[in-house]
């Protein structure tokens, strides 16, 4: 159980490092004064301490990923043969592997078929979920040279 909250971290620093910009505003420079009796005060609703937060509720159900990633303008790196609308899927390229992560929001264990446009390599497996799978490729050889949080990838050329 705890290495699947660490991998939950990992996966969640990813995004946040990604696809999330702090707002420098609140986020940039040190320690702020506290002043007394603040916290009492009524404040508008932008001061309230979830401003800034981002809220996935907004779109019902299935497809908040994609429907996400689909608004800020991203085009997946991949075709999905098969990938659930509560499973997110994102590639990091390096100059030698493509590092890619599946994070299901689904309530069953979902089937993953997807392949990379970048290489060609395809990916099958089954997402357990409520968890995070990270699976590394080789880009020369399109042959999965890591993966963490799934027994098996079968990957296809």
């Amino acid at each position: 159980m705890a290495g699947q909250r660490a991998l939950n971290q990992v996966a969640l620093d990813f995004i946040e490092a990604h696809f999330l910009e702090p707002d420098r505003a609140t986020c940039g420079g040190g320690a702020q004064a506290e002043v007394g009796g603040a916290d009492q005060l009524p404040l508008r609703e932008q001061d309230a301490a979830l401003n800034g937060v981002i809220e996935l509720a907004n779109i019902a159900g299935p497809g908040m990923f994609q429907e996400k990633l689909r608004r800020a303008g991203v085009e997946p790196q991949y075709d999905a043969k098969q990938l659930s609308a509560g499973v997110l899927a994102r590639p990091t390229v390096f100059q030698n592997a493509v590092l890619y992560l599946f994070m299901s929001e689904s309530g069953r264990d979902e089937p993953i078929d997807v392949r990379d446009k970048l290489t060609g390599a395809e990916m099958k497996f089954t997402l357990p979920e409520q968890r995070a799978v990270l699976v590394l490729l080789n880009k020369k050889d399109r042959k999965v040279i890591g993966k963490y949080g799934v027994a098996d990838v079968a990957a296809r050329n």
